[in-house]
């Protein structure tokens, strides 16, 4: 009797219930591995290995059910892109004739997100339903960590972080988790607690984004706002009101926060010095990152096929003239801890397979979610997915998004939830 309860309940998010226990855990993973991705060293790693053995056990005991969800080619584009950076690694490394284990930690976590992508595409699993609570919750356990460990900010020089996360991983995918709460948003069919509480996450996102200095999140604001008002532009209501009070709090903050107006003037100050060459190129970490990404294109050119695996493989021509006739001894010292730039760490790491992985990670995505937004425009997952996926590759342009295990393993997990109910909206919503 209490087993007919729980399953009815379940089916509420999925539509293909099965073992009590199994949909049991495939809830809590679903739901509890965003929880703490920000303020708990091995949460998400935890659950996405949880996710994948239970994945596993399916599968090989349901082979032919699995096997069926890769009949449609958006299926096996997403296999491929998180596929990609595992084969990239190890296609470089046989031409390279250099086998390390150790680079192929990230990639896994990929590669294993790809079975838990077809296992969740076949249960046909609500993801947003749970996610839609668990995006700004996570968001304020961070705004509380804050306030509980004052001192990991004091280690970062005052701004905001966690004890293992830096200041520009943890403000960019901050801002970008706020933009999720943001685009969930549907005050015609949310109850006033949760409209409260999804405002609050993306006001939480604001806080620790600003608090942390990561202009490379600041970059993805105007981004992904002008998506969500063209997503949203027939609630003419519901984008004056939140444009106002957004950019109401954005002028405030600006004239509050000297520090604040300081870090956003210096991004276009940075641009034009180093352009127009009226100072060192390498003044100001924005010069310094556009010189990095010239060195990189020029690193590339000089082994295209395969990379250099880590950075140590391309450390004896920095002081080449290749390099040395344009960059000065800040970017050169700095692009040996990588090139803060996601699609050209991978080129440098693997070549040309790098760069195909690099560009599938962000564009394949883009191109399912569009895709399944032409179909039926009212696909909140493809929605949700399209801004997430533009706010990291935003990101991406001046900091290495993947570079982080638990990282790997968020993007992964996201774009397997966000993809499989994006490609089951059809036949969840049919049912």
């Amino acid at each position: 009797m209490t087993s007919s309860i729980v399953q009815k309940a379940f089916q509420t998010v999925i539509k293909r219930p099965g073992k009590v226990w199994g949909d049991a855990l495939l809830i809590a993973g679903v739901s509890l591995f965003p929880l703490l991705y920000m303020t708990y060293r091995g949460w998400t790693n935890g659950w996405l290995i949880a996710l994948f053995v239970l994945a596993l056990v399916f599968s090989i005991l349901h082979w032919k059910l699995i096997k069926t969800e890769l009949d449609d080619c958006f299926s096996k584009l997403l296999i491929l892109t998180l596929a990609s950076p595992f084969l990239a690694i190890l296609l470089s490394q046989l031409l390279r004739d250099d086998i390390n284990i150790k680079a192929y930690d990230g990639p896994l976590r990929f590669l294993l997100a790809g079975l838990i992508f077809l296992y969740l595409k076949h249960k046909q699993i609500d993801f947003l339903c749970m996610f839609q609570y668990i995006a700004p919750i996570s968001l304020l356990i961070a705004v509380g960590a804050i306030f509980y460990n004052p001192e990991t900010s004091n280690y970062w020089g005052g701004r905001y972080a966690s004890y293992f996360v830096d200041p520009l991983t943890f403000g960019g995918y901050a801002l970008v988790i706020g933009f999720t709460c943001l685009f969930l948003l549907n005050v015609k069919k949310d109850r006033l607690f949760l409209s409260a509480l999804k405002l609050l996450g993306f006001a939480c996102a604001l806080f620790l984004s600003v608090g942390s200095g990561s202009r490379s999140g600041w970059m993805a604001i105007p981004f992904v706002l002008a998506l969500w008002v063209f997503i949203n532009r027939k609630n003419t209501k519901l984008v004056i009101n939140v444009s106002l009070v957004l950019i109401s709090a954005l002028v405030i903050a600006l004239f509050l926060n000297e520090n604040l107006q300081h870090r956003v003037l210096s991004i276009f100050q940075e641009i034009y010095a180093w352009m127009t060459n009226q100072a060192n190129k390498e003044e100001g970490s924005g010069g310094m990152r556009l010189t990095m990404w010239r060195m990189s294109w020029v690193l590339f050119l000089e082994s295209p096929l395969y990379g250099y695996g880590d950075p140590v493989g391309y450390k004896h021509l920095l002081e080449q003239p290749l390099l040395t006739s344009f960059a000065g001894p800040n970017a050169l010292g700095a692009i040996t801890l990588g090139p803060h730039h996601e699609i050209f760490g991978q080129m440098l790491r693997s070549g040309i397979f790098g760069l195909i992985a690099g560009l599938l990670l962000f564009f394949a995505p883009f191109t399912v979610f569009i895709q399944q937004l032409r179909r039926n425009s009212h696909n909140l997952a493809a929605q949700v997915g399209l801004a997430f996926v533009l706010g990291l590759f935003i990101c991406s342009l001046s900091i290495e998004v993947f570079n982080l295990k638990y990282t790997t393993s968020f993007y992964a997990l996201m774009l397997a939830c966000l993809g499989a109910q994006a490609l089951s909206f059809d036949q969840r919503a049919s049912s």
